[in-house]
């Protein structure tokens, strides 16, 4: 199934992993790069929320599994 429109596909090549989004040829690339940047600015509201709480840039780079510098970046923009 088509992580971006939801409709079954047949794919060609390497089989689909489970734990990762899988997209058909329609919606490819473009839905998969919607996708990423739809997550990474989630992470950036989650490093700004959490700073507010009062936590550390380690601390918040170590639960959203990214570095202590991007997460400076996100909470100083």
């Amino acid at each position: 199934v088509c992580s971006g429109c939801k409709l079954p596909y047949v794919r060609a090549g390497k089989r689909p992993r489970g734990e990762e989004n899988n997209y058909c040829d329609e919606c490819g690339i473009a839905c998969a790069m919607r996708d990423a940047d739809r997550r990474r600015k989630q992470k950036m509201a989650d490093a700004r929320r959490l700073h507010a709480d009062g936590r550390g840039l380690r601390e918040i780079a170590a639960k959203l599994n990214t570095k202590p510098a991007t997460v400076r970046g996100w909470v100083k923009g």
